[in-house]
């Protein structure tokens, strides 16, 4: 008797399944939309979905799992196409392939929230040294633009930055500051930095000059930049260590410059759980601890680039 019930209930609800998922002449499924914010649009996975079915939106407890050859994804939906090859009651959540991004690279759906999720964006490995030994702000630039496929070199880029000398009057050292221009030389080992104006400035003019629909910009975003796919470069310390001060320089105005002795500029392509994956002008690709880079991030006045493609 049981088993007959059974029967007669599996017959019912495949009646209805028929029913609810007959399709148009243009092979679109009449009730199968599937809605609420679907896919995240920076990585391309999947943040939550609910099913609207007869104008009823089935819940996490009678959720139904679809199995079908196609779909098409915007900004806000799912629609289903082509066939609905069957379909099973009771399963925890519904189950829609999607496609994430090449830079997403691994992750794990635990109560329909992506956790222990991994982004790493293709970016060019380039060393400062031995043509640019304090020109790690410049190779950095070089870094970002070549990943967003414009290739320019770094002593390319280096012709297009703005550049003051140190001069001596009266016994006393002049230069320049650092937050309009880049001290020195980076092709000398008695050149100093530059912060992100002068580089931002460097970038834009050789974008403008290539005819590029790109722009540097200033940021003070991490995380929301590499989902989208973008990397940055940071202002830091060489090994994320305290600032330390030395030396200096005047001004022409007469205000003095307390020099940085161990700035560096590094490049963020991605993360995991932990770390950074960084690639510094000096050592290469190599990983280092979240915490701490933002720690030397902020304690540098929070520096950030990247490419604009608005």
């Amino acid at each position: 008797m049981k088993k007959l019930i059974t029967l007669i209930i599996v017959i019912v609800f495949l009646m209805m399944s028929r029913q609810i998922f007959s399709k148009n002449e243009e092979g679109i499924i009449d009730a199968g939309l599937v809605i609420i914010r679907l896919v995240d649009e920076n990585t391309g996975l999947l943040i939550k979905a609910s099913l609207t079915l007869n104008d009823q939106t089935l819940q996490s407890s009678t959720v139904y799992k679809l199995d079908f050859d196609e779909y098409t994804i915007t900004s806000d939906e799912v629609t289903l196409s082509r066939k609905v090859t069957s379909i099973n009651q009771l399963v925890n959540i519904i189950e829609i392939k999607t496609n994430p991004k090449p830079y997403v690279k691994n992750y794990e759906i635990v109560n329909q929230r992506y956790i222990n999720q991994v982004i790493s964006i293709e970016v060019p490995e380039i060393l400062q040294k031995p043509e640019l030994p304090n020109g790690c702000e410049i190779t950095s630039l070089a870094t970002l633009l070549q990943a967003n496929g414009v290739m320019g070199s770094k002593l390319e880029l280096e012709s297009y930055l703005n550049k003051v000398e140190f001069k001596i009057i009266d016994g006393v050292k002049y230069g320049g500051d650092p937050e309009v221009s880049f001290v020195g030389d980076p092709k000398k080992n008695t050149g100093w930095y530059a912060f992100e104006q002068p580089i931002i400035e460097a970038g834009n003019k050789f974008l403008q000059e290539s005819a590029s629909h790109l722009t540097v910009i200033k940021t003070d975003q991490f995380i929301e930049l590499l989902n989208r796919g973008h990397a940055l470069a940071v202002w830091t310390t060489l090994d994320l260590s305290p600032i330390r001060y030395g030396c200096g320089w005047y001004l022409e105005e007469g205000r003095k410059i307390e020099a940085i002795k161990n700035l560096h500029c590094i490049v963020i392509y991605g993360y995991d759980r932990e770390h950074y994956f960084v690639m510094d002008p000096l050592k290469g690709k190599i990983k280092l601890k979240r915490i701490t880079v933002e720690k030397s991030y902020e304690d540098m006045g929070k520096r950030a680039i990247t490419i604009s493609h608005e």
